[in-house]
């Protein structure tokens, strides 16, 4: 019963996309240094491209300055993502 029930879910999950995005961006979240997570409002991902969305220039420097160590970690942790590039707004 509960197998087929993760089977279902996993079924729902794989046909509608923005859940596989939320899923995608949660993990990345993880991935993103701590101390800047109070700086982010929100994260998205587009095709190649992983969008953050900032509070205010500060923390967009902030994280300027972590874009190469974020794609490394990504690359690292989750190679399947396809993150070429890093937009911060």
């Amino acid at each position: 019963m509960i197998k087929k029930l993760d089977e279902a879910i996993l079924k729902y999950i794989s046909r509608n996309p923005k859940l596989q995005n939320y899923r995608k961006t949660k993990e990345i979240l993880k991935i993103i240094p701590k101390n800047t997570h109070k700086g982010i409002i929100d994260i998205s991902i587009e095709k190649t491209y992983l969008i953050i969305k900032t509070k205010n220039p500060s923390w967009r420097q902030e994280i300027t300055f972590l874009k190469k160590e974020i794609i490394k970690k990504i690359h690292k942790k989750v190679p399947n993502y396809g993150i070429r590039e890093i937009k911060v707004l």
